[in-house]
């Protein structure tokens, strides 16, 4: 069973079971391979935001150099949203 989240935007009403806040405004290449400062460059200016009204915490499935979590910060940001922190699912070696 799906579980909604509803929250009250007062410019209209927001209920959905998928939100989402972020979106590509380029397609990155491929991150496979790509050192961490080539992962940063990657994804940098790749994502973009919608402002919403309501604190956000960014999810990745997995966290390697850090760069997708700081893209989407990053986006949110710029977009206005309160970033109160970050989850992952794994880490890489690396980490």
């Amino acid at each position: 069973r799906r579980h909604t989240r509803c929250s009250r935007d007062w410019s209209s009403d927001v209920c959905s079971s998928d939100l989402h806040l972020l979106e590509y405004c380029r397609q990155p290449r491929d991150q496979r391979g790509l050192s961490d400062q080539e992962r940063r460059r990657n994804l940098h200016s790749a994502l973009v935001a919608r402002p919403y009204p309501l604190p956000a915490v960014v999810v990745d499935d997995v966290l390697t150099a850090g760069a997708t979590l700081e893209a989407a910060s990053a986006a949110l940001t710029v977009a206005g949203v309160q970033v109160l922190g970050a989850a992952v699912l794994a880490a890489s070696r690396r980490h």
